[in-house]
């Protein structure tokens, strides 16, 4: 895509992703990690994970939908207000019929990642990845910017079939017709769905603002540099994330006490890291053919940056451990407090850094407010949590 689109390009497909990941956020990611805590609290009783599952699938339609419909009625908005030109509102149309899909998706993984289903919680996004790839190439080189985002709505549906697929493949009991909506479940998976809502709607508004910034002051080549430097950090962090999803994250729902935490937090910790940092490692000392190859010579200035990208996502990957104790625990205020602070610390240290060093100052400001936001973390999980006993974590 980098080759086919160009740097501008490229941040304009990066728009459109960025746009529906966090329209996703409204109806899909806080109800995925409510989906994996309430499926795993009740493995043994199947009726009741039915009833999450379909409680879930009702809210995230639902949402999907409501979103849809906006997006569709106010494309001319939208259009102008995402890639500064009216013109592209087929682009926000393409976006609009994905969201449904999107937020659907999720929610069929994390049902498989709540029943402990390890190996086919890992293939099931890699298939759907593979298959999407396969989907974005052609459509690509077939109509351009307009198969670029053409793919977007291609990954969503390609993912949210595959997940359906994966899910009865390991329930053949199940049918889809039990999926019905109980009011019980409504209230707890809502919880997690406005953590997750502020925590895409954080991410994904702060990614926009910074690319718009970008383009505002530099032009959107630049803008597209630093959505290729997002992307390398998206793919090879894959694993990491993948792994604390699937693994770390059911299994912390269970964890009472300080001590299984530990336990938990280490073990996990010592799988997680060392293949991070060698990945960041190869990727630095290989930064130079991944751009040849990868990309084209507009994007060679990202191989001088990559290494604060690289010490970023060091950071960002060891908060995760320590995060992912609000989501299992349900420390809704907490996090939404963390989420929406640590936000407005990384607009404002871009906003400043931005104007003086251009994309070096994002990535700079990314850096330091990672790091912020480790300490605080590691703060909470260790003092704020009430692990059973208390007195074991002081």
């Amino acid at each position: 895509m980098a080759a086919s689109l160009g740097s501008a390009g490229f941040a304009w497909f990066g728009q459109a992703q960025s746009t529906l990941s966090l329209l996703a956020a409204f109806g899909s990611n806080g109800l995925a990690a409510g989906v994996t805590k309430l499926t795993a609290d009740k493995s043994d009783r199947a009726n009741d994970y039915i009833g999450v599952w379909g409680t879930a699938l009702a809210i995230a339609a639902f949402v999907g939908l409501a979103l849809t419909s906006i997006l569709l009625v106010s494309a001319d908005y939208f259009a102008t207000l995402l890639f500064g030109d009216a013109a592209s509102a087929p682009y926000v149309r393409i976006v609009a019929i994905a969201v449904p899909f999107a937020c659907c998706a999720p929610i069929f993984l994390a049902a498989i990642t709540g029943q402990l289903h390890s190996v086919a919680a890992a293939l099931a996004p890699m298939v759907a990845n593979v298959t999407a790839t396969i989907f974005a190439v052609w459509l690509c080189l077939a109509f351009g910017m307009t198969g670029a985002m053409l793919s977007v709505l291609a990954a969503q549906v390609v993912a949210l079939i595959i997940n359906a697929l994966f899910l009865i493949q390991r329930n053949p009991r199940i049918r889809f017709s039990q999926f019905r909506p109980h009011m019980a479940y409504t209230r707890p998976l809502l919880g997690f769905g406005l953590m997750a809502l502020v925590a895409g709607a954080a991410s994904q508004t702060v990614a926009i603002y910074i690319r718009t910034s970008l383009a505002e002051t530099y032009g959107w080549a630049e803008a597209g540099q630093w959505h290729a430097i997002m992307k390398i950090s998206e793919i090879y962090l894959a694993l990491a994330t993948a792994t604390l999803t699937m693994y770390y994250l059911p299994r912390l729902s269970k964890t009472n006490t300080f001590h299984d935490f530990l336990r938990l937090l280490v073990r996990s910790v010592a799988y997680v890291l060392p293949i991070t940092l060698v990945a960041s490692v190869l990727i630095f000392l290989l930064r130079d053919v991944i751009v040849a190859v990868v990309f084209t010579p507009e994007f060679s200035p990202i191989a001088d940056m990559l290494w604060i990208q690289l010490v970023a996502d060091f950071l960002r990957i060891s908060s995760y451990f320590f995060a992912m104790v609000m989501w299992a625990k349900g420390m809704t205020r907490v996090f939404v407090l963390l989420e929406v602070a640590f936000a407005a610390v990384l607009v404002a240290l871009a906003d400043n850094l931005l104007a003086r060093y251009g994309v070096l100052g994002v990535l700079y400001a990314q850096a330091v407010t990672y790091a912020l936001y480790l300490l605080a973390t590691i703060y909470v999980a260790f003092w704020l949590t009430p692990w059973i006993p208390r007195t074991r974590a002081s």
